[in-house]
Parts: C-alpha cells; sequence; structure tokens
C-alpha cells in the first residue's frame, strides 16, 4: 500500500479536512460541494498503482462521479479514469482498478475530482488506499530503517506506522519526548498502523520508539504541527 506524505484539496466542508480521508477511520470523511472539487494525495516515493480502495459515504445509497488523474511531478496530471460511476447501493469500499496501461507508470500524486453525485453536487472520501509495487533500482536491498516509515510527518492529530517486512514484527510503539517522558503506547498491528494523537499534546518533536520482545528495532522522529 502507498505511504501519503501530503494531501491537499481544492476545498472542504467545515472540518472534513481532506487528511480526514486517510486517517483510517470510517467515521471521518473529506467533504466538498459542487462539481470538479478536487482531493489529492502525493505518495513518499513513486508507486506503480495497481488499484484504489475507495469509501465514499456509507450512508450514500447512489451513484457518485468521479474523474481519477494521476501525475510524476503534480503539475501535469494523466486522466487515467474520467467519468467514473461508483457504486450504486453502497457508498461503503468500493475497488477501482486503474487501467493495465497506467499500472506500469511510476506515479507520485494522485487526484480525485468529484463531480456530485445522483441526487445533488455533494461530493464525500471517507477513505482512499493505494495498492500497487514501489519502484526500486535492481539489486539493490532497503535497510529496516527504511523499511519502516512514519507518515505523515510532520502531522497534528494522527500518524501511520508502516511496516513494509514481514520479519520485522514489533509488537509495540511508545511515543515519548527528548526527556524520556511517555505520551502515548500501544499495540502494533501487522502492515499499518494508525495511531491517533491526544488532543492536549504540544506542538514539538518526539521520538517514536517500535519495540519487538522487549528489545528497541527503530526510533524515529515525530513533529507535531
Amino acid at each position: 500500500m502507498a505511504r501519503i506524505s501530503k494531501d491537499e484539496a481544492g476545498d472542504f466542508y467545515q472540518n472534513d479536512y481532506p487528511q480526514k480521508a486517510i486517517d483510517g477511520n470510517l467515521a471521518s470523511k473529506w467533504s466538498a460541494p459542487g462539481e470538479n472539487n478536487w482531493i489529492s494525495f502525493r505518495f513518499a516515493e513513486p508507486f506503480k498503482i495497481n488499484h484504489l480502495e475507495l469509501a465514499l459515504l456509507p450512508s450514500l445509497m447512489n451513484e457518485a462521479y468521479l474523474d481519477i488523474y494521476a501525475s510524476a511531478d503534480g503539475t501535469n496530471w494523466t486522466p487515467v479514469i474520467v467519468g467514473l460511476s461508483t457504486c450504486s447501493f453502497s457508498g461503503d469500499r468500493q475497488i477501482i482498478e486503474f487501467p493495465v496501461y497506467n499500472r506500469n507508470i511510476e506515479y507520485s500524486w494522485l487526484k480525485i475530482v468529484g463531480q456530485g453525485n445522483l441526487l445533488n453536487s455533494w461530493n464525500y472520501l471517507t477513505e482512499c488506499r493505494v495498492f500497487g509495487t514501489y519502484f526500486t533500482i535492481p539489486g539493490e536491498e532497503k535497510s529496516e530503517y527504511e523499511l519502516i516509515t512514519i507518515y505523515p510527518n510532520p502531522t497534528s492529530d494522527y500518524f501511520n506506522i508502516s511496516v513494509e517486512e514481514a520479519s520485522l514484527v514489533p509488537d509495540k510503539f511508545i511515543l515519548s519526548d527528548f526527556s524520556g517522558r511517555v505520551y502515548l503506547e500501544g499495540e502494533m498491528t501487522p502492515g499499518i498502523t494508525t495511531v491517533l494523537l491526544p488532543s492536549n499534546l504540544k506542538s514539538g518533536m518526539y521520538i517514536i520508539t517500535l519495540i519487538s520482545d522487549d528489545i528497541i528495532i527503530y526510533a524515529g522522529k515525530l513533529v507535531m504541527d
């Protein structure tokens, strides 16, 4: 699954910020009224997209209309799927396959342009996940630290911990400051773990430590906006 390092939107309604479409929470969403309102995501590394997993609005029981674009530089956009109509009886998770030709191209950005739905001009995106493969140089191996990614970073209210290698099995994480004071700790799940940050956490720099069988296998910085 692609690691998203940045999110943007042309507009959003009240507190339905674009980052809420990638926070792993189906109770939150990005929303915006009007045709051609868009949301975009930048990947941490160039990525070959195989398919998208989109959740719109669980209560949306009619078609929504979307255009999907991808880009290598965030400036020049390729129309990948134009005039997409989603499932007409559910706004829950749906799989959107990329055309075969586009699956072999490395992209750094994805943009979803909303064109309203069957009932009105509102656009909703509860969750977006991007699946495919990262580009790697033949013969070049990644270190353990490169196989563990904390994103988005900087952040304001949540972060994801992505572990690419199955042999790396951290069982818990600890969020602390540089004096050693612990603010948050919890269990890890395989693949990607989404962590919601306490609302009273102050801006600044913190340390994320990953532990396996009481042994520290990773320690990295997290910046709070």
